[in-house]
């Protein structure tokens, strides 16, 4: 996940945060560390992404959300009753959500179904790549490429084809398209690594799906071509593309029902244990009809790319962690524990669940979606545990691209 960017140089619109600094080794692998000691809690890092998109899969399941900022635009209470399929659904505690107008949902005028938040995003996004990936400006071409890639990528997904057209779109209506350029060819683009005498690749670049991404290819073509980047039209720069948005990619968590969750987990009941108890039997059966009626829940919208916090690199312990606290794609970077001067700043690359899984099966996963075996504190100490994979992980099940 980490990326390449030069030592001491930015994005554009961002800011060297003053809690953290970057370093760069000579093989362009960066680590993040504290340059002052930061407090449990305190937020290290605030950042937009220089990208950022919807999983198709999500929009199909009818999450609404901004097409740009991803801004969840579905109530708690409307989101839970559609997914339980319980209309009459009625939401405890709604006043912890310190209620706000609900959002002004603006359509795009081109008829391709993108949805805003605002006419701030509507034309922040026409600005950026939407001009050329819009039917109103193409020739719907697009439409076809999502189809496809629905049809060839099943939930849940890691990363969106959308984000691929959108990076290349970038670069097309970019002022300085070289410099954008380079801005993505900054990131950690390699499909595979060395670990000793073992190679791993990337999932997604499984060579049973080459037909797949040759599908794709040819179909991104008639979306957003640009000499500028012929070289991603191939199948070893397709597959150098999938590696960077895979190994790079933040998942962005805005559910608004999941931000519900997380507050009725949080509330105090220092006088009243049986009403926590209460709340936490009904978030668990609310989960339940979830599940059964539309499958597994998901909090995260889609995933985009984020310059700084890229350069975070993993701990199985981590030192910080990921949060969405503004209900949009901005990211929060926030101290887990009290961080020294000079220590590295470490997040986690695995999601909660799969924090408690056996050294083996965390192993895997990190191997399948980063292409690195964990050397953590925590990987070090169980490197005698047998190597048994977690009773609830997936078998080698792959269904991406």
């Amino acid at each position: 996940m980490a990326t390449s960017f030069p030592t001491g140089s930015l994005p554009n619109n961002l800011h060297a945060p003053p809690l953290i600094q970057e370093f760069a080794n000579r093989d362009g692998d960066r680590s993040v560390f504290a340059i002052t000691d930061i407090p449990s809690g305190s937020v290290i890092l605030t950042e937009r992404p220089i990208v950022a998109a919807q999983f198709l899969w999500n929009k199909a399941y009818r999450y609404t959300a901004c097409s740009h900022c991803l801004r969840s635009l579905e109530s708690p209470r409307d989101m839970a009753a559609r997914l339980s399929g319980n209309q009459s659904l009625v939401l405890p505690y709604l006043e912890t959500e310190n209620a706000s107008p609900d959002p002004i949902v603006v359509v795009c005028p081109g008829g391709c179904g993108s949805i805003y938040c605002s006419e701030e995003c509507r034309l922040e996004s026409l600005a950026s790549y939407h001009k050329l990936l819009c039917p109103k400006f193409s020739d719907g071409s697009i439409e076809i490429l999502c189809d496809m890639w629905k049809h060839i990528h099943y939930p849940p997904e890691t990363c969106s084809i959308m984000l691929l057209a959108r990076i290349m779109a970038m670069i097309s209506q970019s002022s300085d398209k070289h410099d954008m350029l380079e801005r993505f060819r900054a990131f950690c683009h390699v499909t595979s690594r060395a670990d000793g005498n073992a190679v791993t690749g990337h999932k997604l670049l499984d060579e049973r799906f080459t037909a797949q991404q040759g599908t794709l290819i040819e179909l991104l073509k008639e979306v957003v071509y640009d000499e500028l980047f012929a070289d991603w039209f191939t199948l070893n720069g397709f597959r150098s593309l999938l590696a960077m948005v895979g190994t790079n990619g933040q998942g962005i968590g805005t559910s608004s029902l999941a931000s519900y969750y997380s507050r009725c987990r949080n509330l105090e009941f220092p006088d009243n244990q049986q009403s926590k108890l209460s709340l936490d039997s009904f978030l668990d059966d609310l989960s339940d009809a979830i599940d059964k009626e539309s499958g597994e829940f998901t909090d995260c919208e889609g995933s985009g790319l984020y310059p700084i916090q890229s350069g975070c690199n993993h701990s199985c312990c981590p030192k910080a962690e990921v949060r969405f606290s503004h209900s949009d794609f901005t990211l929060s970077l926030v101290a887990l524990i009290d961080i020294r001067q000079g220590d590295e700043v470490t997040i986690s690359y695995l999601c909660e669940g799969d924090r408690d899984r056996s050294r083996h099966s965390r192993q895997k996963i990190l191997a399948e979606n980063y292409m690195f075996v964990c050397e953590c504190n925590k990987c070090l100490e169980q490197i005698n545990e047998e190597d048994v994979t977690s009773e609830d992980d997936d078998s080698d099940d792959v269904s991406d691209v």
